[in-house]
């Protein structure tokens, strides 16, 4: 998962770094801008979800389960959140 504003820059730019060094890892944008053109430049890149926050656990379970088996992420996380409630990341 990458921020989309990172201290040091540009959470686009990092996936395009890691890309670029050979890294071939499925990323998850997040991020509180909502622009078209920040949508639109992650999903360029080949990112497997852009998510915005506020997003619930609901929300990210969905594009994990793209690289990791979703039954397995349920079994690790889901027993952790009362029923009807996600988890609130910032």
């Amino acid at each position: 998962m990458l921020d989309i504003n990172l201290p040091d820059g540009s959470g686009i730019e990092l996936g395009h770094r890691l890309k670029a060094d050979g890294y071939s890892i499925p990323v998850i944008y997040m991020t509180g801008n909502d622009k078209p053109a920040i949508r639109d430049a992650t999903l360029a890149s080949g990112c497997i979800a852009f998510l915005t926050k506020p997003f619930s656990v609901d929300d990210l379970i969905g594009p994990l389960g793209k690289g990791i088996p979703v039954k397995l992420i349920y079994t690790l996380y889901r027993p952790a959140f009362p029923k009807g409630r996600g988890l609130i990341l910032h």
